[in-house]
């Protein structure tokens, strides 16, 4: 499915951006007033996080099998 395609494109995207931030950028103001660059992203898994939990029926802050760390750790 090309939805499907055009997410998983736009996921490595973003991942590509953020794995070249060092700490100074992370904590840069971003173009939400207020918000860093760290504070926006922990937004963006937060909800991506709730998505998961209302499809799958899990709870959120339910610990993901592949690793032991929440996405706010």
């Amino acid at each position: 499915m090309a939805i499907f395609d055009d997410l998983e494109a736009e996921e490595e995207r973003l991942q590509g951006i953020l794995e070249g931030l060092d700490e100074s950028q992370w904590a840069t103001e971003s173009g939400a007033r207020g918000w860093s660059v760290a504070d926006v992203v922990l937004h963006l898994a937060q909800s991506e996080e709730g998505v998961v939990a209302t499809v799958t029926g899990v709870g959120l802050g339910v610990r993901r099998p592949e690793t032991s760390m929440s996405v706010d750790e």
